[in-house]
């Protein structure tokens, strides 16, 4: 337990100021890949990564987020993916996004891990 809050606290000491920088969408594929490569592992409840990358409007990290979710889906990314999918307003968005949850599902590296998706 002690392990994970320190590594919670790490990470929201290394985002603090993320929301300042000018150019932060540069960052979000190695924001991601760190959620690729620990998707299970408790990173907080959403935590820093989630909070520093939801600071861009959708539009600008959902690319980015779809090709993470294809990459490796994990309790982070499929978490994020569903707050986007309780969040649109429009049928059309929503449509467009529910193969995802899916996607994540089937995907032959989540390892059996049942991760909360819409629907189930």
């Amino acid at each position: 337990m002690r392990r994970r809050t320190a590594i919670v606290i790490s990470l929201y000491a290394i985002l603090e100021r993320f929301e300042t920088v000018a150019d932060r969408g540069r960052a979000l594929p190695a924001l991601f890949a760190v959620m690729e490569r620990c998707p299970a592992a408790d990173l907080g409840s959403p935590g820093s990564l989630v909070h520093s990358i939801e600071t861009l409007p959708v539009p600008e990290f959902a690319p980015a987020l779809r090709t993470s979710l294809r990459i490796q889906p994990g309790l982070l990314n499929v978490w994020m993916m569903n707050r986007i999918l309780n969040a649109v307003e429009t049928s059309e968005a929503r449509d467009e996004l529910m193969g995802l949850p899916r996607a994540a599902r089937d995907h032959p590296r989540a390892g059996g891990r049942d991760v909360a998706l819409p629907g189930r």
